[in-house]
């Protein structure tokens, strides 16, 4: 497994909440506005913002615009990660 993904698949794997936002996102068909992902995972929206802004830096998602209100979508590595992580959630 590449780094970037090791480094992306290891923060999802140690941080429940990070993983229910990621899925939210790919729930979404690979996109959703933060306001709706804060919604949905029944997380407050500061700690929603903040898992978000990981995320981005992680390189798993971007977004169209900072905080809930921009529309975050998985980028090719987000992509990469689904895949890969769902192998390993199978393993486990």
């Amino acid at each position: 497994m590449p780094d970037d993904i090791r480094a992306a698949a290891e923060f999802l794997a140690s941080d429940a909440d990070a993983l229910r936002v990621f899925d939210a996102i790919e729930a979404g068909h690979g996109k959703a506005s933060g306001w709706a992902i804060a919604k949905n995972v029944e997380i407050a929206p500061e700690a929603a913002a903040r898992l978000l802004k990981t995320l981005k830096q992680t390189g798993a998602v971007d977004s169209t615009d900072a905080g809930l209100d921009g529309y975050y979508y998985l980028t090719s590595l987000g992509v990469r990660l689904r895949s890969e992580f769902g192998r390993m959630r199978v393993a486990v």
